[in-house]
């Protein structure tokens, strides 16, 4: 069965129970909540730590550098937008739709963990102070910025799953990524 039909109600005017144990048996689903942890763990850690990076690290007053807090999230906007275009075109070439969501997610985390790590290995040789401050800055923006191709990922399944119900699984998976926050 297509993604996007393993969910589906009957269809019909009358009022329906919720299928619960048709909805949380469905392994697409588990896999969207998976991923939904994953990402806003990822991202609620890093809300916190980047004011702490860039003071201790980078040495920026908190107070006097504002504008480049905001950057990594301007960027964003920006990328979730160019992931959009990217899934759109994946798409009209014929690229399955599942396909594109998991290339779209697995940009969504790769493209983090490879600038963060790359900033870790600065850290661990000292390298932040000897270089230019726009390095681990581009390398943070990017890598915060890079997590937005999840809303081409996962943050689009939830139709994909089911279109009756993608409030539903939406208000599933939204609340197993709300919990990321308490971790």
């Amino acid at each position: 069965a297509k993604a996007g039909r393993l969910l589906q109600g009957p269809q019909g005017g009358e009022a329906q129970s919720i299928p619960w144990a048709q909805i949380l048996a469905s392994p697409p689903l588990w896999a969207i909540v998976v991923a939904h942890f994953c990402h806003d763990w990822g991202m609620y850690a890093l809300l916190t730590w980047t004011p702490t990076y860039l003071n201790k690290a980078l040495g920026y007053d908190l107070t006097g550098s504002s504008e480049i807090t905001v950057l990594p999230n301007l960027l964003a906007v920006g990328v979730a937008a160019l992931a959009g275009s990217a899934a759109d075109h994946l798409r009209s070439e014929g690229t399955p739709l599942t396909s594109v969501r998991k290339v779209m997610q697995t940009v969504g985390f790769a493209v983090p963990a490879l600038c963060l790590g790359l900033l870790a290995a600065l850290s661990s040789m000292g390298g932040e102070a000897s270089l230019m401050p726009a390095v681990p800055i581009t390398l943070l923006c990017f890598g915060i910025a890079g997590g937005s191709f999840s809303y081409a990922g996962l943050y689009s399944s939830h139709a994909d799953l089911s279109e009756k119900y993608a409030g539903l699984v939406n208000g599933i998976s939204t609340t197993f990524g709300a919990l990321a926050g308490d971790c």
